[in-house]
């Protein structure tokens, strides 16, 4: 896959990003995180998971989806 095709898919797939946080929002405010620290982190999360997909079993949208979970969940508050 090329760059161009990459970048187009992450823009295509960006909207993912504010449906992770909304759905989890008590938990990032929970851990006092701050929201711009997670959407960068979980940007950086979908940019590598539309690179590292392979077709299989689970649409890219559930796959990135899964992702962007994982990654939240491993997030730490810069607060401590």
């Amino acid at each position: 896959m090329s760059i161009s095709e990459r970048n187009e898919l992450v823009l295509e797939y960006l909207w993912c990003i504010d449906c992770v946080i909304r759905q989890n929002y008590a938990l990032v405010q929970a851990a006092r995180l701050d929201r711009d620290d997670v959407y960068q982190s979980l940007a950086l999360r979908l940019i590598r998971a539309v690179e590292l997909y392979k077709p299989g079993a689970k649409g890219l949208k559930g796959y990135i989806f899964s992702q962007l979970k994982y990654e939240l969940l491993s997030c730490k508050s810069s607060k401590v």
